[in-house]
């Protein structure tokens, strides 16, 4: 794990960069990376990028985990930000991020290299299960309905009867990014801070001509969202603002216009009962806030057209619970 050396003593650059963004994520740490030491496919190094963690997830990394490269922040900067810092760092052909709050298995990484089998691929989703019940979907990639909201695809579904397919992108909970892609599209939109980043990431470089394939044989397990439950009011939040900027990024101007009186409609009764059901406003404050910053987002919209399949409607009270991860 990290840069080795070959037999004239040089160092060898690792075909691959894991990438995980940590904050106060120590217990999940602990967790996490023994399966990523177990892995078949041993071209790869490790980076940790610490949100400025108040636990002691620094210092015992340093301690017990010396062979991880470890990038410590003062203050919190966001799961996009923190992921790009690391892909800056990183010296692989393939990004891969990862979540401190999974368990994968040992062909994980190699099921994933061996998806990208043509040179327009330039995403791998894998099959992420329930933590404590694997034989449960948590995601199998990202999917679109038709008003933005991000799903993930396969949630609450047996494993059963899985098989490859393209799809949209993968959930950066589990994912891997062809470099070549990102340095074409960009990375992660910092502006997001959390949330719908990989929705936005995907729909980029899909919209450039890159494909992302489902790989049912690279298996994760998933806590969903450990982090997003220390901040319910936070993550209400940003994923109602994100949603819209989403939105507004990447649908179509005359899809936009077509759509939008249906989607204020819709996306305010979810706000109201998401409201409801948190007891706070978040979601309503997320939801201003993201008109309060429409022609800042507006001006970072990308040319092109990429149309995505979209799937139908959820009843807006099914929002408070099925948000993506």
């Amino acid at each position: 794990m990290n840069i080795s050396e070959n037999s004239s003593g040089s160092q060898v650059t690792p075909r691959v960069s894991i990438i995980m963004a940590n904050w106060n994520g120590r217990s999940w740490l602990e967790k996490c990376l023994p399966t990523i030491k177990q892995q078949t496919w041993e071209d790869y190094e490790v980076i940790v990028v610490d949100n400025g963690s108040q636990d002691d997830s620094v210092s015992w990394l340093q301690i017990n985990w010396p062979e991880v490269i470890v990038i410590p922040l003062k203050i919190n900067l966001g799961f996009a930000a923190a992921n790009n810092i690391g892909i800056r760092a990183a010296r692989g052909d393939y990004i891969v991020t990862l979540n401190n709050d999974t368990l994968v298995d040992s062909l994980w990484l190699e099921e994933m290299i061996t998806a990208v089998t043509e040179s327009d691929i330039g995403m791998v989703a894998p099959k992420i299960t329930i933590w404590n019940q694997p034989d449960i979907l948590d995601s199998t990639g990202i999917e679109i309905d038709k008003l933005g909201t991000a799903w993930n695809r396969g949630y609450g579904q047996s494993t059963e009867n899985d098989y490859s397919t393209d799809v949209l992108g993968p959930s950066a909970a589990a994912a891997l990014y062809r470099r070549e892609m990102l340095n074409q599209i960009g990375l992660f939109d910092e502006n997001f801070f959390a949330y719908y980043e990989d929705v936005d990431l995907a729909w980029r470089g899909r919209r450039a001509g890159w494909r992302c394939v489902y790989a049912p044989d690279a298996h994760v397990r998933h806590w969903h969202s450990a982090t997003g439950e220390k901040t319910p009011r936070l993550k209400t939040y940003l994923i109602g603002r994100n949603k819209f900027w989403n939105f507004i990024k990447n649908y179509s101007r005359p899809k936009i216009l077509l759509i939008l009186p249906l989607y204020l409609v819709y996306d305010s009764l979810a706000a109201v009962v998401q409201t409801i059901h948190l007891r706070h406003p978040a979601p309503i404050h997320g939801r201003l806030q993201a008109w309060l910053t429409i022609r800042y987002i507006w001006s970072r919209r990308t040319a092109g057209e990429y149309k995505v399949a979209l799937i139908p409607l959820a009843k807006p009270w099914q929002l408070k619970v099925r948000v993506k991860a």
